[in-house]
C-alpha cells in the first residue's frame, strides 16, 4: 500500500479495495502525490465499440440484430443508459461503429457524442458454422482499438472506460472464455439480456456446436481464436487494452465482453498493468475472465447492462477515494496516535 494511506487519520485499509485502486492508478500514472494523481486521471473517455453478430440467427438473443443500430443511434442522441450516466459522471462518450450491419456513418474523426465510422464489415460471421472474421479483419479491428486510445490520448484524455454494444455478443464472449480457459459451456454461458430457460438451453447448445466446429485450438494462437469465435467489438476492445498498457494510461473493464477482451489482450502481450476491474457482472463469463486475470470488481450489484455502465459506476467512486486521499489530514495533524500496520 502507498505510504500516504497509512499516514491518513483513518483505520488501516479503511477504504479497502478502493485504496488499492488508488495505489494502482498511482503506479500506472507514475505518481502517488495526491494532487498530481488527481490531475493525471481527470479527463476520462468512455469508448463504446459497436458491432453485430451473425450468430444471432441461431436464436441466442431475445431480439434481432436491428436493435444494435437502434441503441447505437440512441447513444448519439444521448438517450441510452451509458451516455446518460457518462454525462452525469462528467465522462465524454465516443461511440465507434466497427461492425454494425448498416450503412456507413459520415463522421470519421474522434468527436464526442457522435457515431464514429470505423466499420470493418457489416457484422461478423455466424460462429456456429463459420469464422467470425478473417485474420486480416481481426488485425484491422484490433488496430481501431489501438488507434482510439492513441488519438484520444493526444486530445488530453488520460483515463479510459470501456463499453460495447452488440446484440448477441455474450455468445461469442462465452465461446471465447470456454476456449481460452478450457471451460464447459454449461458453466460459462449466461442469460445475456434475459433469456428464458429454453433460450438458455439453446444458447448453451449453440456454444457447444461452436466449440465442436473449431476443435482444439492452441492457447498460443490468440489471434486465431478471436478470429474464429469473437466479434469486431471484442477485437477492437482487445486493441484498446493493449494500447492502454503501452501508453501507461488506466483502462477500466466493464462487464463480460470487455473482460474477455482484456483477457485476450493479456494473453497476447502478458501485460495487464493498466487494467482496473469495475464490477462483478451476473454473466459467468465475466467472473471467469476476471478470475483468470486475478482482478477483482469492487461493485457487486448483479449488473448485466453492458455499454460501459459498470465502468461508469466506478468513476465517481474513484473520485471520492481520490478526495479522501488528497484531503484527509494526517494523524500528526490531528494529534492522534498513528495506527500501526501489522
Amino acid at each position: 500500500m502507498s505510504i500516504y494511506w497509512d499516514r491518513l487519520a483513518k483505520p488501516i485499509d479503511g477504504l479497502g479495495e478502493f485504496e488499492r485502486i488508488i495505489d494502482k492508478l498511482g503506479d500506472i500514472c507514475g505518481t502517488h502525490e495526491p494532487d498530481e494523481l488527481r490531475d493525471r486521471v481527470s479527463k476520462r473517455a468512455l469508448i463504446i465499440f459497436c458491432a453485430d453478430h451473425g450468430v444471432v440467427c441461431e436464436g441466442v438473443s431475445q431480439t434481432d440484430k436491428a436493435v444494435t443500430r437502434t441503441v447505437m443511434e440512441n447513444m448519439e442522441r444521448g438517450s441510452s443508459s451509458a451516455v446518460i450516466m457518462a454525462d452525469k459522471a462528467g465522462v465524454d462518450s465516443f461511440i465507434i461503429d466497427v461492425g454494425v450491419d448498416c450503412e456507413n456513418y459520415p463522421c470519421r474523426t474522434y468527436e464526442k457524442n457522435r457515431i464514429i465510422d470505423k466499420k470493418i464489415k457489416r457484422g461478423s460471421g455466424n460462429i456456429a458454422s463459420e469464422p467470425a472474421m478473417s485474420a486480416e479483419e481481426f488485425d484491422r479491428a484490433f488496430k481501431v482499438g489501438e488507434e482510439t486510445i492513441k488519438e484520444l490520448k493526444k486530445k488530453g484524455y488520460n483515463m479510459f472506460l470501456t463499453g460495447e454494444m452488440g446484440i448477441g455478443n455474450t455468445t461469442p464472449t462465452a465461446a471465447l472464455v470456454c476456449a481460452l480457459l478450457n471451460k464447459a459451456p454449461r458453466d460459462i454461458v449466461g442469460r445475456g439480456a434475459g433469456l428464458s430457460d429454453e433460450g438458455l438451453s439453446k444458447k448453451i447448445k449453440t456454444v457447444e456446436r461452436v466449440l465442436e466446429r473449431v476443435g482444439k485450438m492452441t492457447d498460443n494462437d490468440i489471434r486465431g481464436i478471436v478470429s474464429e469465435l469473437g466479434g469486431f467489438e471484442i477485437a477492437a476492445l482487445s486493441g484498446a487494452f493493449c494500447a492502454a498498457c503501452k501508453e501507461n494510461v488506466p483502462i477500466v473493464i466493464d462487464g463480460a465482453i470487455s473482460a474477455v477482451a482484456a483477457l485476450t489482450a493479456y494473453r497476447l502481450t502478458g501485460n495487464k498493468e493498466s487494467f482496473i476491474a469495475s464490477h462483478i457482472s451476473r454473466e459467468p463469463a465475466a467472473k471467469a475472465a476476471l478470475s483468470a486475470l486475478k482482478l477483482r470488481g469492487v461493485i457487486d450489484a448483479e449488473m448485466k447492462l453492458g455499454e460501459g455502465t459498470g465502468a461508469l459506476m466506478l468513476s465517481p467512486l474513484i473520485d471520492m477515494a481520490l478526495s479522501v486521499y488528497a484531503k484527509l489530514p494526517s494523524f500528526d495533524a490531528c494529534k492522534i496516535e498513528e495506527y500501526r500496520r501489522y
